[in-house]
């Protein structure tokens, strides 16, 4: 197992740890050929790999127990909950804006309706019928 971190402006592998907070050689999380492979999966893309990385570090804590040694206690589910957590907060933040169909409920169409600033449509139902 390999681990190796410069910055995260180094390599794609070095931006995964960064986004997963694994940048300390005293305490690795995952080795290189691990990221690697999540980069593989995601088709190189670091935000993606982070959220799988996460992902793995739940499974890898999620199935061990609180340990305590006399006044010191090591809860492993706060760190499968906190990975999951940052899982979120990476998959929100690398997020990109989905388009908007407006009008689709009844209360967006009255707040559309209601809105001052917003421009009148250039279709409106009888455009095109002729007076008789």
């Amino acid at each position: 197992m390999t681990w190796t971190y410069v910055s995260p402006s180094n390599s794609l592998a070095d931006e995964v740890r960064f986004l997963i907070g694994d940048t300390s050689s005293a305490s690795p999380k995952l080795s290189n050929e691990e990221i690697a492979y999540l980069l593989s999966n995601a088709s190189d893309s670091p935000a993606f790999a982070a959220v799988q990385a996460c992902r793995a570090l739940i499974a890898k804590y999620s199935h061990l127990v609180t340990q305590t040694t006399g006044a010191v206690s090591v809860a492993y589910s706060d760190l499968a909950k906190n990975y999951k957590e940052l899982a979120a907060s990476i998959a929100v933040s690398q997020a990109r804006p989905l388009p908007y169909a407006g009008g689709i409920s009844i209360s967006d169409r009255d707040e559309q309706d209601g809105d001052t600033d917003r421009s009148a449509p250039r279709f409106t139902l009888g455009m095109h019928d002729r007076d008789k």
